[in-house]
C-alpha cells in the first residue's frame, strides 16, 4: 500500500493504445469497462488526471468519484501489431456492435 502523502499528480492522455503516462502505457478496469481506448480510437483522446509514486513506472492511480481510494492502473506492454491488423480489428469490432444493436431493435 502507499501513503497519501507519497502520491504525485499529473496530467495523462487517454489514447486508443492506452493511458499514456510519461511516456508508458498504462490501463485499469474502468478504462476497459467504459471503452475509453475505442472511444479515443475513434473520437480521439483526451486528457486525464493521475496520481503516481516517483520511482515506481508499474502503476499510476486514477482518481475516481465518490470513492475513497484510487483505481490502479498497471502498466502494459504493447506488442508490435501491425496498423493495417489493428484497423481490421476495430473494424471488426465496430461491426459487431452495430450487429448487435440492430438485433437489439
Amino acid at each position: 500500500m502507499y501513503a497519501k502523502s507519497e502520491l504525485h499528480s499529473d496530467i495523462a492522455r487517454v489514447t486508443w493504445k492506452g493511458i499514456l503516462f510519461r511516456g508508458l502505457y498504462y490501463s485499469c478496469t474502468t478504462a476497459i469497462s467504459q471503452q475509453w481506448f475505442e472511444n479515443a480510437r475513434v473520437y480521439g483522446g483526451w486528457k486525464i488526471r493521475v496520481h503516481f509514486i516517483p520511482g515506481n513506472s508499474e502503476i499510476i492511480y486514477l482518481e475516481r468519484q465518490n470513492q475513497v481510494e484510487p483505481e490502479k492502473c498497471y502498466r502494459i506492454i504493447r506488442q508490435n501489431i501491425s496498423p493495417t491488423k489493428l484497423d481490421k480489428y476495430f473494424e471488426s469490432i465496430q461491426k459487431l456492435k452495430r450487429e448487435r444493436n440492430n438485433v437489439r431493435k
